[in-house]
């Protein structure tokens, strides 16, 4: 059962002028109000690779690079759907990895507060190399993002994405998907 959506940012739900993708924003908007199959709320965040601090992870080291990135969220004009950002955003530099190791997202279920084993979590992102791994060495769901027609991309176009979701979700009483965003 899936109780857990975890998006990366960058190439996924922005591109490199760090734009959402069309259809992004409906996307997680309608997301926000789906219920998982025990009926509980999805629960979701971001989880990005960002600067990794080595060796120390002091709070003083991470933090300006934190505020960093949330300025650049803040300017995709996504952070919104990530708030409260201390619980729902999870950074590389958090846990002193990068993706797709195991530590990057149990960390983010520290920082969400929520007690989801990795095999309750959906990784949404464009890289087929995270994608491969968490679905084969940490046991998580995963759906790629990606260019119509490309190797194992799941999806091109975010107004996809709660339809998807939804099917991973199993039944969906009451969650309404949007029949076009």
């Amino acid at each position: 059962m899936i109780r857990v959506a975890l998006f990366d940012l960058g190439q996924t739900l922005v591109d490199d002028l760090r734009q959402p993708y069309p259809h992004a924003r409906a996307a997680l908007s309608a997301i926000a109000g789906f219920k998982t199959a025990s009926g509980k709320p999805l629960r979701s965040a971001l989880v990005s690779d960002y600067t990794l601090v080595d060796p120390q992870l002091t709070w003083s080291r991470i933090k300006p690079l934190f505020d960093e990135y949330l300025d650049i969220l803040g300017a995709t004009g996504l952070r919104e759907f990530f708030e409260p950002v201390a619980q729902r955003v999870t950074l590389s530099t958090h846990a002193g990895v990068a993706k797709p190791q195991r530590a990057l997202f149990e960390k983010a279920m520290s920082r969400l507060q929520v007690k989801a084993t990795l095999d309750e979590c959906v990784l949404i992102t464009e890289s087929k190399t995270h994608v491969d791994a968490v679905r084969k060495k940490l046991g998580m769901q995963a759906l790629q993002f990606g260019i119509a027609g490309a190797a194992g991309v799941d999806f091109s176009d975010w107004s996809q994405a709660p339809a998807l979701l939804v099917h991973l979700l199993g039944t969906q009483e009451g969650t309404n998907v949007p029949a076009a965003i």
